[in-house]
């Protein structure tokens, strides 16, 4: 079905730095994450827990869904991060899981 598609954002690699005591500081990990919907185990707090990849090391296929934050398969999914409180943000990085699916991040927007 055409406009349906998944949201995929692998653990702890949603990062905001901003001002704060400490500059280098992930603001992300002291958020609340929530998305449309959750596929799996799936859930929005997994892109923001501050693990970059599987406990192997590197992302494994089998372990995709035990350590992502992935949407069900639905038209315009979302996933939000409240920061909780007031910041002068002067970076964002996000990195999109690295074993494959990089065209699924086409028309992505990021609003801030």
């Amino acid at each position: 079905m055409e406009g349906l598609s998944y949201l995929f954002l692998l653990l702890g690699v949603f990062s905001i730095q901003g001002s704060s005591e400490n500059l280098e500081e992930n603001l992300a990990l002291k958020g609340t994450a929530v998305q449309s919907s959750t596929f799996y185990t799936s859930e929005a707090t997994k892109a923001i827990d501050g693990i970059r990849y599987s406990p192997s090391g590197t992302p494994h296929p089998d372990e995709t869904y035990t350590y992502c934050s992935i949407t069900s398969n639905q038209l315009n999914p979302w996933w939000r991060l409240d920061l909780l409180d007031y910041y002068d943000i002067y970076n964002v990085t996000i990195t999109y899981r690295g074993d494959c699916c990089l065209e699924q991040t086409t028309g992505v927007e990021i609003r801030i």
